[in-house]
């Protein structure tokens, strides 16, 4: 809608620069640039006021414009600003103009339960849909077949037959990790390690992933660090959440 508004308006300036005089394209376009600055505020007045959502619990800032939602996404602090707008608010918060955050096991039932009628509600294009010229995987495949597809593939490996088999490599790393961790507490001595489980927990998962998803572990437990490749990929998830807020815009 905003991109179309542009659209019009800029075909209008166009239009008024070849057909109108001197003096009265000047006050035309003193005009057209009232109306550019009176947009923003009649668009946060709608979001407030009028918007379908403008009766939900949440603070007027997040309601009127995205830009305190893009701010904590790029700060990191969303899921943290997210929960603490839950706990005054309640279990449904609205976090945007055109965008609700709820907090319940109800309504986690009712968005992301399978229905066989197909009323299911679809991910996020702006968030999930896969890069061009890329073909889709089980994050990016938005419809329900396609990803239903790519799930039924993936079924096999996590029966429990399949589980039972894959267990001595689970407990191969999970015994690698205790060996670390005490190698860690040893290098402390007597004054104790205060040690940071985050990265040791990544790198205890994405040995595992490649051990069973590539055949060859990443070994980042047996370096005591993140793989190359694991840290691009930390890299590129800091990278999303840019292109995410740049997608939001216009507004």
């Amino acid at each position: 809608m905003a991109i179309n508004a542009l659209s019009i308006a800029i075909s209008l300036l166009v239009i008024v620069c070849i057909a109108f005089p001197t003096w009265q394209l000047f006050l035309l376009q003193n005009q057209l640039l009232k109306l550019f600055a009176q947009y923003p505020i009649s668009r946060i007045v709608y979001n407030v006021f009028f918007s379908p959502l403008s009766h939900l619990p949440g603070p007027i800032s997040w309601s009127a414009t995205r830009l305190p939602f893009t701010r904590a996404l790029l700060r990191g602090t969303i899921v943290h600003d997210f929960e603490r707008l839950h706990r005054k608010y309640g279990p449904v918060v609205r976090t945007a103009p055109d965008e609700v955050s709820f907090a319940s096991g109800d309504a986690w039932t009712d968005i992301y339960a399978s229905r066989p009628d197909d009323r299911q509600f679809l991910k996020d294009p702006l968030w999930w849909r896969r890069q061009p010229g890329q073909p889709d995987t089980l994050l990016s495949a938005i419809q329900p077949a396609k990803h239903s597809r790519m799930r039924k593939l993936l079924a096999p490996a996590f029966t429990p037959r399949a589980l039972r088999v894959q267990e001595s490599v689970l407990q191969r790393y999970a015994s690698l990790l205790v060996d670390r961790i005490k190698d860690q507490v040893s290098v402390a001595g007597t004054d104790g390690a205060v040690i940071d489980m985050g990265p040791w927990f990544n790198f205890t998962t994405f040995d595992i992933f490649g051990d069973l998803g590539f055949g060859e572990s990443f070994n980042c437990l047996q370096h005591s660090q993140y793989h190359p490749w694991i840290a691009l990929l930390f890299g590129s998830v800091k990278a999303a959440s840019f292109i995410a807020a740049a997608r939001y815009y216009p507004p």
